[in-house]
């Protein structure tokens, strides 16, 4: 199964130290490449997980937690790129 994450852009994933929701996304990316699905994760640059491909539309980590134009440009950028990375096999969007 094809499986598209969305993690938010403030921390890379997995967490280099705190990171709550960072963290759990880390684990679940891990663990559905670990059982063989294809896993796509949209997360802060600097994140990395074997055996998941992962992309950011976000250049740089944001300077400031909660400025809303960072957000945006990373929750807008999110589907079109896992639509983009999943439409060559006929994926769609859910």
């Amino acid at each position: 199964m094809r499986i598209g994450l969305l993690a938010p852009p403030w921390i890379p994933v997995p967490p280099p130290a705190y990171g709550g929701i960072e963290r759990v996304v880390a684990l679940q990316a891990a663990g559905l490449a670990a059982a063989g699905h294809d896993v796509t994760l949209v997360a802060a640059p600097g994140s990395t997980i074997p055996g998941v491909r992962v992309v950011s539309p976000l250049d740089a980590l944001p300077a400031q937690i909660g400025m809303a134009t960072d957000e945006w440009r990373h929750v807008l950028g999110g589907p079109r790129r896992r639509a983009f990375l999943l439409s060559g096999n006929g994926a769609q969007l859910r």
